[in-house]
């Protein structure tokens, strides 16, 4: 009889998800099936706004929960909304504790387990490829490229989250752009605002630096599908031989039937640890909303979530909601929503 041989452990590494309260619904599905699925994953990093701090901690959705603007003094000066997050994950080497990680968004389903070789070539990770012509966002890689200050000829274009990150290369990062702009790299990153994408420059640098370079295995793998529009996602066919579906926050997904085919898909996945549950308002759904200076007919215009300390008063028939502003923004913050019972969505 052989010797029994024991199993390899998983590689371990950490992952990283910027979140804003709004996207809380779905976040908690993505965090559920990342803790169900990511096989290697040491800890999970949300990297929030400051002032959601205390919110989504007490959600318990993550291991570690941090606020942009603790990453670097400059966050703190720059503007909230997407460009921000991508300078979160350019510094993301600062909140990790493993050399590589990977970066998840928060409409970003992991569909099926996530092996080692899902995400290394030997001990190094993997770098998704999207298009090696250059197709893919050409003007992504014009400027990033100008940015890095390499040709932008012959560039491929590279995948955007879920990818993986190094924290050398980071590291490699920030230094060269100090160099080749002068000042802190952040600040750097800060003053050339709308002239980058994250990941193609992350990506044009690391196959420009021979040791940057080193620290990854570039490949051309279809690890992810995207969903752009309801329609698609009605007519979505899941497919667990793909490891990540791209549910596009910023598209009107209806969040509760997408939900159902993907644990269809998956089978029972492993809640949040300790998380507190949570509901949406979807949009659509039409209310009253009750301030000081009266009664207003609304509707909702994109999903809200919801926790338990903001419903105010709840019965068969109806739901009083508080419309905290860091989740309902200045246009719908203030006051209470009023709305039917069968509206509010458990997630």
């Amino acid at each position: 009889m052989g010797e029994q041989v024991s199993p390899v452990p998983p590689r371990s590494y950490d992952v990283v998800l910027p979140v804003v309260p709004r996207d809380l619904p779905l976040a908690c599905l993505v965090v559920d099936l990342a803790r169900t699925m990511l096989r290697g994953m040491r800890r999970l990093i949300l990297v929030v706004p400051d002032r959601a701090v205390e919110l989504v901690e007490g959600t318990g959705l993550a291991d570690v929960v941090i606020g942009e603007d603790t990453i670097d003094p400059v966050l703190e000066r720059t503007p909230a909304g997407w460009f921000k997050q991508q300078i979160v994950k350019l510094c993301a080497h600062r909140v990790v504790d493993t050399d590589a990680f990977l970066v998840l968004d928060a409409d970003v389903l992991t569909l099926r387990p996530v092996v080692d070789d899902d995400l290394f070539v030997d001990a190094r990770p993997k770098f998704f490829v999207e298009d090696p012509s250059g197709g893919a966002h050409p003007d992504w890689i014009e400027h990033a490229a100008a940015f890095v200050g390499v040709p932008a000829a012959g560039t491929p274009s590279y995948f955007p989250t879920p990818n993986l990150m190094h924290v050398d290369v980071l590291e490699r990062l920030h230094a060269h752009l100090s160099r080749r702009h002068g000042g802190d790299a952040v600040e750097v990153m800060l003053r050339h605002h709308g002239h980058f994408t994250e990941w193609a420059t992350y990506g044009i640098f690391a196959a420009s630096d021979p040791a940057a370079a080193a620290r990854h295995a570039f490949v051309v793998e279809r690890h992810a599908a995207g969903l752009w529009t309801p329609d698609e996602a009605a007519a979505w066919l899941p497919d667990a031989s793909i490891p990540f579906l791209i549910a596009h926050s910023w598209a009107p997904i209806p969040l509760v039937p997408l939900a159902a085919r993907v644990r269809g898909l998956t089978g029972p996945i492993r809640s949040a640890r300790g998380a507190v549950p949570v509901a949406m308002v979807p949009a659509g759904v039409a209310g009253v909303r009750v301030s000081d200076a009266g009664r207003e007919p609304v509707v909702v215009p994109v999903d809200r979530p919801v926790l338990p300390r903001d419903i105010v008063e709840q019965d068969t028939e109806r739901v009083r909601v508080q419309l905290r502003r860091d989740r309902w923004g200045d246009d719908l913050g203030g006051g209470v929503l009023e709305i039917a019972a069968p509206d509010l969505r458990i997630c």
